[in-house]
């Protein structure tokens, strides 16, 4: 073999040497993948990271800095332009009103925004097209008028209901809103009524219980109807109602049977604020999983009202005025959820719950004789931790909180202490 050839055959067989690993080594990357790691993940966290999931939230529950400036229950509340829409309810005088206020829930600063046509309480509303809408209600008997309350506009009716009622719950889902219970005076009426204009009306679904009083709230695509009261009494039923399908039906129960209560809806829960139980007003805030349809207890309200108006705007669940058991109130509480790390225990948001602390006696040496009458003082402390003693501040201490103590002049000479008596209020 000539020595040209040899060379040529020696020069192939090494190259082939080499290349073989290689060619292994390719076939191995493309057919199992490379074993080295690849690059760190650039893709955005899950949702859960940015937003605690609700197991990991805590309800908080706390009085607004503020009052309504007058005592009202029954009313409809609802966003509205530059904040809260506060239209028509019952004063603590028992007569219908026909005022409609403008609240701002940041500051509690309220504003006169018009009248309606027809004072009114006990009536639904609803939000529609950016205009609110107050369905029924009535005076001393229930009515079919529709109120509609627009930005630059005064309040006018615009409508009626194919029938009189009152007593019923209001709640929007997408561009339809829904009048769901209340009666006409009479009888109960099970028809869920649906508008997108507030004129047209048809029926989307009728209760399987009739009721009135109930709370109502749109979450996971259907509307739930909690509680309220039946020909025969308070109920503890929950209906579910399917736009999609117009079936209602009974989807479970709540602890108790509860009338009067208010439903917000935060974090895709339903809590349920208030109402009354067994005859008397509760403080209890119940969640309602609308994806298990199970409840659990989630808090108390500093102040226990029913018949109170409720709505959420800026992720705050608002429960404004309502009734106590033997009073109207111009209480306003806030519902929020906050990291459970972050909530704020009950006791030490209602101060003026707790008893009186300190001997009540006067300072050795000191004259009780000398006092005229009963002495009173009062203070006022500020959530922030500072004093709003100072008069003609125009800007609510955040979680502010009185206590008055009065010292009783002694009827038997110096010999006796003064009486203390501690009382405390919001």
């Amino acid at each position: 073999m000539p020595a040209s050839r040899r060379f040529r055959i020696t020069v192939a067989v090494v190259a082939a040497c080499c290349l073989l690993p290689l060619g292994y080594s390719v076939f191995r990357m493309t057919a199992h993948g490379s074993s080295r790691p690849g690059p760190p993940s650039t893709s955005a966290p899950r949702s859960g990271a940015r937003n605690p999931p609700a197991a990991r939230m805590a309800l908080q529950v706390m009085p607004a800095p503020y009052q309504l400036p007058a005592p009202l229950s029954r009313e409809v509340a609802l966003p509205g332009a530059g904040g809260l829409l506060i239209a028509g309810g019952l004063t603590s005088q028992g007569t219908s009103t026909d005022a409609v206020t403008s609240l701002d829930p940041a500051t509690g600063v309220t504003r006169p925004a018009g009248h309606l046509p027809a004072a009114t309480h006990d009536a639904a509303g609803a939000t529609l097209g950016g205009q609110t809408y107050v369905f029924g209600g009535g005076t001393a008997a229930s009515v079919p008028t529709v109120q509609a309350i627009a930005a630059g506009a005064a309040p006018a009716v615009v409508g009626r209901l194919p029938a009189a009622r009152s007593d019923a719950s209001g709640v929007s889902a997408g561009s339809v809103a829904y009048v769901i219970g209340g009666y006409d005076g009479t009888s109960w009426d099970p028809q869920v009524l649906a508008t997108r204009d507030g004129r047209i009306f048809r029926v989307a679904a009728r209760l399987p219980v009739p009721v009135r009083y109930a709370a109502v709230a749109t979450a996971a695509g259907e509307i739930w109807v909690f509680g309220g009261q039946t020909r025969s009494g308070p109920t503890n039923v929950i209906q579910r109602i399917s736009p999609s399908t117009g079936r209602a039906s009974v989807a479970g129960h709540l602890l108790a049977p509860v009338q009067g209560a208010v439903a917000l809806v935060l974090g895709g829960q339903v809590y349920l604020a208030g109402g009354v139980v067994a005859g008397a007003t509760t403080p209890i805030v119940y969640r309602f999983d609308p994806a298990t349809a199970t409840v659990t207890t989630a808090g108390r309200l500093p102040v226990p009202v029913a018949y109170a108006a409720g709505t959420v705007t800026g992720s705050v669940g608002y429960l404004i005025g309502g009734e106590d058991g033997s009073r109207t109130v111009p209480s306003v509480t806030t519902l929020r959820l906050v990291p459970a790390g972050q909530a704020i225990p009950q006791a030490a948001q209602e101060p003026w719950l707790a008893p009186a602390t300190g001997p009540g006696l006067l300072a050795p040496g000191s004259d009780p004789s000398v006092l005229p009458a009963d002495v009173l003082i009062a203070d006022r402390r500020a959530g922030s931790g500072g004093s709003s003693r100072a008069p003609g501040t125009s800007r609510p201490a955040r979680r502010s909180w009185s206590q008055t103590t009065r010292f009783s002049r002694p009827t038997g000479g110096t010999s006796s202490p003064p009486r203390k008596t501690t009382t405390s209020s919001r």
